[in-house]
This record gives C-alpha cells, sequence and structure tokens, in this order.
C-alpha cells in the first residue's frame, strides 16, 4: 500500500469522524435549549 493511497484513507477517515461529532454536537446543543430553554 502506497503511503499516498494510506493518506487518501485517513482523510477520508477523518472527515467522517468529523461530519459524525459536528451532527452529535449540533443535535446535543438543540437537545440542552429544548431541555433548558432561554
Amino acid at each position: 500500500m502506497t503511503t499516498l493511497v494510506l493518506a487518501a484513507l485517513v482523510m477520508a477517515l477523518g472527515a467522517v469522524v468529523w461530519r459524525a461529532v459536528q451532527h452529535e454536537l449540533t443535535t446535543a446543543k438543540r437537545h440542552a435549549r429544548n431541555v433548558y430553554p432561554h
């Protein structure tokens, strides 16, 4: 496996993880707003 392919796989995996984390954060914020309305 070449370094380029490995780097591409790591970047793709990182993007998926980043998107999942962002989704979790926005969901948690929305939930917190619903539970504790300001």
